[in-house]
């Protein structure tokens, strides 16, 4: 009973970071640990374990459905729809992995918590632990979703890398958190525990302040974010508009240049008149909430254009100072261009072609980070590095608005 419930304690926390590589590390652990003097202690063998769960084919499918996951991970674009699918796939799998590391003696007395209920007269009371994880998992992945539904929201294209990191930092929990499942289980429950009440809280904490962010419109009372420019309802506007923070969200000063805010809020993917996220990959998209078509106005992307490219000095000077400092350097150099200079852009360019121009420019990348390790030329490779990121992704999304229909006669603010 004891390694039942900790396992399943455990498995909510595992399957709600990764589906397919925790069910392969358990049955590979399983199917060529038998020796190791700790699986023969709490009693996991292959003696004792249902033969598909160490099978030949099953490890083999297993292994491939988690490389897939692993490179998809790796991919902004290919992580967004793995969301969508493995919210129901991370449910099924910690179901059938936790039916397969219950033993003859942990299923009995699980059964046996059910007392005599129809389902355990049934014979389902095998299941119902299971059942329980897989609920579990559910819950544990909704939680993560929706905590990094709000990381992506405030760095859409992840141009700071934290959805990057945190992949690995996932990778690296399922990976060594099964084995520790099997090895440990009250060490992993109660990692597990403290884990998911921190996401917990993390959600909870995000929900008061976007609650608490909310302003409502002096005229038609309708709800709006404070940094909007004007009401999404009435178009009434904002008396009193409050700055973006460096990822896009809601800060708590006050704007103190109203002429260049809805530049601002539409380099951060926003509209900018009732600052509602943008959902589009291409400029030729309308707010709706409100509206809007920005880019549908020539003044307005003259004006997105020339603000974007005020900061190439800026972003340059710096790169140059960064760049002399070998590979330390190289990492903040790229983040700070990304989120500058490339971001504005790259937010409204359409997967496909944002996918080839990454993988294109990742190739000079890789040739000027190598160069980047010579004192003497070395200066110069993140100042080409931002200036070739901005010049491709600039022509790509000019290209778009120039090619765009047209839009509703709907005014920017200025």
């Amino acid at each position: 009973m004891f390694l039942t419930i900790t396992q399943i304690l455990s498995s909510f926390g595992i399957f709600a970071s990764r589906a397919f590589l925790p069910a392969f590390i358990a049955a590979v652990v399983i199917r060529y640990g038998g020796e190791w003097a700790v699986l023969q202690k709490i009693g996991l063998s292959r003696d004792v374990m249902p033969p598909w769960f160490t099978h030949n084919l099953t490890i083999a499918v297993l292994g491939g459905l988690a490389a897939l996951e692993f490179l998809a991970h790796r991919n902004g674009e290919a992580r967004k729809v793995l969301a969508e699918i493995d919210h129901w796939a991370k449910p099924v799998m910690a179901a059938l992995v936790t039916f397969g590391l219950l033993s003859a003696d942990d299923s009995k007395f699980a059964g046996q918590l059910i007392g005599q209920l129809p389902l355990h007269q049934a014979g389902l009371g095998d299941v119902i632990p299971a059942a329980i994880a897989a609920m579990g998992a559910f819950w544990g992945a909704s939680l993560r979703n929706a905590v990094l539904r709000d990381v992506q929201d405030a760095d859409h294209d992840d141009d700071t890398g934290l959805q990057r990191l945190f992949s690995w930092a996932e990778d690296l929990w399922a990976g060594f958190g099964i084995v520790l499942m099997l090895v440990y289980p009250l060490l992993m429950a109660a990692l597990v525990v403290v884990a998911l009440g921190t996401i917990y809280w993390l959600r909870s904490r995000a929900e008061e302040k976007e609650e608490a962010g909310q302003a409502h419109c002096a005229k038609c009372g309708v709800a709006m974010y404070r940094s909007a420019m004007g009401c999404p309802s009435c178009h009434a506007s904002n008396p009193r508009v409050h700055r973006l923070t460096w990822l896009g969200t809601t800060g708590r000063e006050p704007v103190l240049d109203l002429d260049s805010h809805p530049i601002l809020l539409a380099t951060k993917k926003r509209c900018p008149r009732c600052a509602t996220r943008l959902r589009g990959f291409t400029p030729d998209q309308a707010c709706r909430a409100c509206g809007l078509a920005p880019f549908g106005d020539p003044a307005f992307v003259a004006r997105y254009d020339r603000r974007v490219m005020a900061r190439l000095p800026f972003v340059l000077t710096v790169a140059v100072l960064l760049s002399a400092v070998p590979v330390v350097g190289l990492v903040p150099g790229v983040i700070l261009y990304r989120l500058q200079i490339v971001a504005p852009f790259r937010r409204y360019i359409p997967r496909g072609a944002n996918l080839l121009l990454r993988w294109a420019l990742r190739l000079l990348f890789f040739v000027l980070a190598i160069v980047q390790l010579f004192p003497a030329i070395g200066a110069v490779t993140v100042p080409l590095m931002a200036l070739a990121n901005w010049a491709a992704y600039r022509g790509a999304f000019m290209k778009r608005v120039r090619y765009a229909p047209s839009a509703p006669p709907t005014a920017v603010p200025a």
